[in-house]
């Protein structure tokens, strides 16, 4: 099992990341994808944004990658934490930490990334938990 999560780690980090340099790098032909024939000033604004959202990918795959782990080692409630937390609870905190700074739009684009390192940051604590048992029980 722990031979193929780290198979399933490494191949969800190259993959997401690709995927976020290759958006961040490409957003002006992203951008035509979706809105076509754009002024200037909207085209600048979008490749903002979506210069913004990439960030997301340097994160996202390690959630995705412990659900997908938990889920495998028969740990559902950590597996679902991560999924509220990604869902719910963080978007909400990552609302209030960036509203009181004033930040307009760009806030608001910035809250998929901050949700994203916020549960990879709770993603890596469940690993460490479950690393931590692992010794336990071996010893044990």
């Amino acid at each position: 099992v722990n031979a193929i999560a780290k198979y399933c780690f490494a191949a969800s980090a190259v993959v997401s990341t690709s995927i976020g340099i290759l958006m961040y790098f490409f957003a002006d032909k992203i951008t035509f994808l979706y809105l076509g024939e754009v002024t200037a000033d909207v085209l600048k604004l979008a490749v903002f944004a979506l210069g913004l959202f990439c960030i997301n990918y340097l994160f996202r795959w390690v959630s995705f990658a412990t659900q997908s782990f938990m889920l495998s080692i028969e740990e559902p409630m950590n597996a679902s934490m991560i999924s509220i937390s990604t869902a719910m609870t963080f978007p909400l905190l990552a609302l209030l930490l960036v509203w009181p700074a004033g930040l307009g739009l760009t806030g608001l684009w910035l809250n998929v990334p901050v949700t994203m390192g916020l549960a990879a940051v709770q993603s890596v604590f469940y690993m460490a938990k479950y690393r931590q048992n692992l010794r336990k029980t071996k010893t044990a």
